[in-house]
């Protein structure tokens, strides 16, 4: 099956890698999966605070 999702590279600094790297196999969840809920739950921040003002 084709992959719908678009890619890009991403170059992290070695302590965010690390600590995904830790997350992902104590939540069992790939680091695709954070990393997408991450910016997911900034997306809905910023759309809060800009519906605020």
């Amino acid at each position: 099956m084709a992959q719908q999702n678009p890619q890009f590279n991403l170059r992290l600094e070695p302590e965010v890698k690390a600590w995904l790297d830790v997350k992902s196999k104590q939540k069992r969840l790939s680091r695709t999966w954070l990393v997408n809920n991450a910016i997911k739950e900034a997306m809905r921040h910023d759309q809060q605070a800009t519906a605020q003002k």
